[in-house]
């Protein structure tokens, strides 16, 4: 699964739904936890980005998601994800 996922991050530092969509905040956020989970941190090259990633990608209102009405999940996966 590691394996997979430094495979799948884009050159942005982020994740999409599959090989073919944008990047996205919650797959990302969702790469960023099994990373976590592996015990590695932002001290590793592909959290690093992925962290910087989601920071320049926050809206003036504090949320992850711009399509949403609210952004509450996905917000809430970043949040989860960065802390």
């Amino acid at each position: 699964d590691e394996w997979w996922l430094r495979k799948a991050q884009r050159k942005e530092g982020c994740w999409g739904f599959d090989e073919k969509s944008d990047c996205d905040p919650a797959p990302t956020a969702l790469a960023l936890m099994a990373f976590g989970a592996l015990g590695f941190d932002d001290r590793d090259e592909a959290v690093k980005k992925g962290v910087d990633w989601l920071l320049a990608k926050q809206d003036p209102y504090g949320r992850w998601n711009h399509s949403a009405l609210t952004g509450f999940v996905t917000t809430a996966y970043v949040e989860q994800a960065l802390a």
